[in-house]
């Protein structure tokens, strides 16, 4: 029995603890509770003054809104009243023009009509008759004066009308006397030109004959001399050792010296001169003859026999020239 007494104590001392312990938190949770409200409602309270300042503002918007709408409306209601006025007005300064102009017709007509009037000739005056006196004792009536008419006015002077020119005639053009047609011109041929004398055989040969010798030299630019030749230098060194001929130094200038020949009439030691370089003459060489020359072509090539039937060589082929052995017209241009 005591230790179940024991108990009960105990288990009663617990839940009075518990309860104790309790009492406190749940006074704590309802004081929260109770501030957390007491908070809202100041929170909403704050709140609704600012909703209501809002509600406000955006009533005095719509409001300014409305006034800005009824003013522009107001205007335009405005405007157009005006715009009414002054076509009322344009209407009646039309319509008072338009009267003023026919008054102003309408008395220039009568004018018109008052001076043709007096314009003609003054009627007879009435005859006044004078009664006979009546049997009765009346008083004879005697008439009244015709009435005086105003004296007309005098007519205005007519306008004397301007005198029409009279048609000018127009001028005869005068016409060119025929001309005499030109009559063909007569033909009369070239006159014939006897073809150059050629060198003799001999003269041929020996000019070739040195000329061949030097085949296979190197080209050399400005080159004179059998160490390297140039096209007008390998020219002039073989015409000097075999002719005693000084020529030129470029082949411009050489193509000026001796006689011209026709690419027809070429012969074995004629000078051929070619267009490398646009259309001025820039490089020569030899006819030896099979439609062939000999020629020092360019830099990096010997001296060589080529074809004039190539090409290249056939499309800038310029002229021919021969130069005979120690001539006056080697140095004279024909």
């Amino acid at each position: 029995m005591n230790r179940y007494c024991y108990r009960l104590a105990v288990l009663l001392l617990l839940a009075f603890t518990t309860v104790s312990h309790a009492a406190p938190k749940a006074n704590e949770t309802k004081a929260r509770s109770t501030q957390q409200k007491q908070s809202a409602n100041t929170k909403s309270a704050a709140a609704k003054p600012n909703n209501a300042k809002r509600e406000t503002a955006r009533n005095n918007k719509t409001s300014q809104s409305n006034k800005a709408k009824q003013a522009a409306s107001t205007r335009t209601t405005n405007k157009r009243e005006e715009a009414a006025k002054n076509t009322a007005a344009s209407k009646s300064k039309t319509q008072q023009s338009n009267r003023a102009a026919t008054k102003n017709n309408s008395s220039n007509t009568r004018t018109a009509n008052k001076s043709t009037a007096t314009n003609k000739p003054a009627t007879a005056p009435n005859k006044t008759t004078t009664r006979k006196p009546a049997l009765t004792s009346k008083p004879t009536v005697t008439p009244k004066p015709a009435a005086t008419r105003k004296p007309a006015t005098p007519p205005k002077p007519a306008a004397t009308p301007k005198p029409t020119p009279r048609p000018v005639a127009p001028r005869p053009t005068p016409v060119a006397p025929p001309q005499p047609r030109p009559q063909p011109p007569v033909y009369t041929p070239p006159p014939t030109q006897s073809p150059p004398v050629s060198n003799s055989r001999g003269d041929a040969d020996e000019l070739i004959g040195s000329a061949m010798g030097f085949l296979g030299v190197a080209y050399r630019f400005g080159g004179a001399s059998p160490t390297g030749f140039d096209c007008s230098g390998f020219m002039q060194y073989v015409f000097r050792k075999a002719f005693a001929v000084n020529l030129p130094r470029t082949s411009a200038e050489q193509a000026n010296v001796g006689v011209h020949v026709s690419r027809g009439d070429l012969q074995p030691g004629d000078m051929v001169f070619f267009r490398t370089r646009g259309s001025r003459i820039s490089h020569v060489g030899m006819y030896v003859g099979n439609d062939r020359f000999i020629h020092a072509p360019r830099t990096g090539k010997r001296i060589e026999i080529t074809s004039l039937s190539n090409k290249y060589w056939s499309n800038r082929y310029a002229t021919a020239r021969r130069v005979k052995r120690n001539n006056a017209q080697n140095f004279i241009r024909n």
